[in-house]
């Protein structure tokens, strides 16, 4: 393998693994991570904040993802997305 290449793979499990940190420390401070594992169009998450919380969605790889928003109870959101992906969902 090339230098370039452990580097590069060295520097994606870094940032995932601080990722998966930041996502718990939300949980703890009363969020929640709706974690999508089959990619859909449509995400459904229940996230029971009793609240319509601030969200923000993520790919698999980190990338902060566009969706449109509807809130039909206080403690579920569903989000749309322009094609299917899956990803996690972060409610504050």
């Amino acid at each position: 393998m090339s230098n370039i290449y452990v580097e590069k793979l060295e520097a994606m499990i870094t940032l995932l693994t601080s990722m998966d940190s930041r996502l718990q420390n939300i949980e703890a401070q009363g969020g929640y991570v709706h974690t999508q594992d089959v990619a859909s169009a449509q995400w459904v998450v229940i996230h029971n904040l009793g609240r319509s919380p601030g969200i923000f969605a993520t790919d698999n790889a980190g990338n902060i993802i566009e969706f449109d928003r509807v809130d039909p109870t206080f403690n579920t959101v569903l989000l749309h997305f322009s094609s299917e992906i899956s990803g996690k969902a972060v409610c504050s």
